[in-house]
């Protein structure tokens, strides 16, 4: 679901057949964990952030030079959620506040996966994250229109996470969609230029 999809379905307005297409993926995400637990909501909705950044520096990062990348395995540099969304900020991709709402689903995420039993949203740490962590978009339009239309009738701090999901989850998914690789403009190369053509062999004229 792209920025323009989520502006135009907060406004009512039409939007092209691409953006429809996002629209029904989004749909559909936020289907799937919208009748889950809340441990399975956490988790599912912070694995699918999690899986949404490696797109981002897949598409936006130079390809490996190597027949085998390593750069996203396990012990990679780039194999864990955190790592993903501090590379995705400091490459300039998201602000700030992205950075901070993503790293706190994060926090949630790794408390719930390490509660043997009872995980809930409403409990006294969680509420209190979770009020944190809608605090900068609770008054956005397109934070409320996802509240209203998506989780109306569901329990506050449930329906606050799960918007903010849905929220960072279509941005997220905003930026894959129309990101562009990186700039090879200011690139540095091993010898210069004007030295690889010198090293070129002279072609043969015919006599």
């Amino acid at each position: 679901m792209s920025n323009t999809q989520l502006e135009q379905a907060a406004q009512g307005e039409d939007s092209n057949e691409k953006d429809d297409r996002l629209y029904e993926e989004f749909c559909e995400f936020i289907e799937e964990f919208k009748g889950e637990s809340d441990r399975a909501c956490v988790i599912l909705g912070a694995s699918k952030l999690d899986q949404i950044l490696g797109l981002i520096l897949e598409r936006f990062l130079l390809p490996c030079p190597n027949s085998q990348d390593q750069i996203f395995t396990n012990n990679g540099p780039l194999g864990t959620f955190s790592a993903k969304i501090d590379m995705t900020y400091r490459l300039g991709l998201i602000d700030s506040e992205a950075c901070r709402a993503i790293h706190m689903v994060r926090k949630i995420r790794n408390t719930f996966a390490h509660e043997v039993y009872g995980a809930s949203l409403a409990s006294g740490s969680h509420k209190d994250r979770i009020k944190a962590l809608v605090l900068p978009a609770k008054e956005d339009h397109h934070f409320k229109w996802l509240r209203d239309n998506f989780f109306s009738g569901v329990p506050a701090s449930r329906a606050n996470f799960s918007t903010m999901l849905g929220l960072l989850v279509a941005r997220l998914e905003g930026l894959a969609d129309k990101l562009e690789p990186v700039s090879t403009a200011q690139i540095q190369h091993l010898l210069p230029q004007s030295h690889n053509k010198k090293m070129q062999p002279a072609q043969k004229t015919r006599g």
